[in-house]
């Protein structure tokens, strides 16, 4: 027997990859997961999940052009 797709499993695997086109088609996906998991798992799990990926992602790219000023000017 086949099991379900988890989707929202699936969104949190292709935006940790490393591969830009799979991140790029998670995104597009988006809104098919929304509709598919709820809003309970929407408000519970996908929108904690996304901003923790974007604050990490604007942290570490604040955090790398903080290094790169630091040699510049060194």
């Amino acid at each position: 027997m086949v099991e379900p797709i988890n989707a929202l499993s699936l969104i949190k695997e292709e935006m940790q990859t490393e591969e830009i086109h799979l991140k790029v088609n998670a995104i597009h996906r988006l809104k098919i997961v929304i509709l598919s998991i709820g809003p309970e798992q929407v408000n519970s799990q996908l929108i904690p999940y996304l901003f923790s990926k974007s604050v990490s992602q604007f942290f570490f790219q604040k955090q790398i052009k903080l290094i790169e000023a630091h040699y510049y000017l060194s």
